[in-house]
């Protein structure tokens, strides 16, 4: 019988695949094994280190960022000094940027780092990372932020430029340019070549976000979700309106990618905003002409003459019944020939008004109805050259279903 030992490393990586995909027990497993047999560990300490996570995305705890985390971080950067063949084995890595952690450092000698998460524990970190040294030999291709206050994009600049960089993700953050948030972020107009951007759960300011967007040369995927507010006031920021960014500044500042933009996704249903305040309305998408992807809310939306042409998919999130029989009182047929020709799929989600958070008080107050599969009965039954979905998703769900069904459709 043929030892595992004996077996070429072309099925040791099978073996590790098979223990990765299980269970986090089955990685433990082989890890115990790594560390009682020398042999095995030549092998499999290399593929261990292709996806290193010291981290999950989504967790945020103060007090541990300060005690086990950083003790992990820092064991793992004193490795990596020590073995640096293991360094060019890292592909991907999730790690928690704290104090004592030098992050700058540690991305210089992974030479082959494709995929970078930094998630930002600390309030007030004693070494916040700047990558103002970054070797010539990094080609990170994507990075994802997460933060538990706000981030100065000014730290991210000298990543942000790198050529390899496809795709930047903010989360949970505050991000700004000034004032007291840190030194203006300079960065000259199309010199970050992002193809695609994704700001989550993010209060900015709309100078930063002009800007941001203008020095991105040319994208063609934008997602923003407004931060919650009253989140943002539990963290001691005094949030008025003139801080808020509207849809129309939104749709203004993306003026300078409309040849471009293929994909976008916009939510501000967080941001406290009254469902019948007209700053908080789209203005029209008819600019934007290679536009063949939108996910927004349906109560936003006026009429379907403010549509792109190019569109193939449309996701109307947040429907309710006086919205969409407005929307759809015209011929569908007409929708198709006038506005959109190219439409593929509509789909619309609905939620159930009686699990609403207190957030949407207002708009349940105001006597809104869901929408129902039985309001488009006619238009389901009429000869269509496309798609008409309906789904029903509760208040809970939503927010998570409006960026998670449009993932989805990004990798279609």
């Amino acid at each position: 019988m043929t030892q595992l030992l004996d077996l070429p490393i072309e099925l040791i990586e099978g073996v590790f695949s098979y223990f990765q995909n299980r269970s986090d027990t089955g990685t433990n497993d082989l890890l115990q094994l790594c560390r009682t047999c020398r042999v095995l560990r030549t092998i499999a300490q290399p593929l261990l280190y292709v996806d290193v996570r010291l981290i999950n995305k989504g967790f945020i705890n103060h007090d541990e960022a300060n005690t086990s985390l950083e003790l992990i971080a820092r064991q793992f950067s004193r490795t990596l000094e020590s073995r640096l063949d293991l360094a060019g084995k890292v592909r991907s890595l999730s790690l928690p940027a704290v104090g004592g952690v030098k992050v700058d450092d540690l991305i210089n000698t992974l030479h082959n780092l494709q995929v970078l998460y930094l998630g930002l524990l600390e309030l007030t970190p004693k070494y916040p990372p700047k990558f103002l040294t970054l070797s010539n030999r990094v080609s990170v291709n994507k990075l994802y932020v997460e933060s538990a206050s706000h981030v100065n994009l000014a730290n991210f600049g000298p990543l942000l430029v790198q050529p390899s960089l496809e795709r930047g993700t903010f989360h949970s953050t505050v991000a700004s340019y000034g004032n007291a948030f840190g030194k203006p972020l300079s960065l000259s107009h199309g010199s970050v070549l992002l193809s695609e951007l994704i700001l989550e759960d993010c209060f900015m300011r709309e100078r930063c976000l002009c800007e941001f967007l203008k020095a991105c040369k040319s994208l063609k995927s934008f997602r923003f979700r407004a931060a919650n507010c009253l989140n943002l006031r539990f963290q001691g920021y005094h949030v008025g309106e003139t801080f808020l960014v509207t849809p129309v500044q939104i749709l203004e500042a993306l003026e300078i990618h409309r040849t471009t933009l293929e994909s976008l996704s916009l939510n501000f249903d967080t941001c406290g905003a009254g469902f019948d305040d007209e700053n908080f309305r789209y203005p029209g998408f008819s600019s934007f002409r290679r536009l063949s992807k939108l996910c927004i809310e349906s109560h936003r939306l006026e009429r379907f003459e403010h549509l792109s042409p190019a569109l193939e998919t449309v996701r109307l999130t947040h429907a309710v019944r006086a919205r969409m029989l407005h929307l759809f009182k015209q011929d569908p047929a007409d929708i198709q020939q006038r506005f959109c020709p190219n439409i593929q799929s509509v789909i619309l989600t609905v939620y159930d008004m009686e699990t609403h958070s207190a957030s949407y008080a207002q708009f349940i107050g105001g006597g809104y109805e869901k929408a129902s599969s039985e309001d488009f009965h006619e238009i389901r039954s009429s000869k269509l050259k496309f798609d008409f979905v309906i789904t029903d998703r509760s208040a809970s769900e939503l927010d998570e279903y409006h960026y998670g069904a449009f993932s989805k459709l990004e990798d279609e």
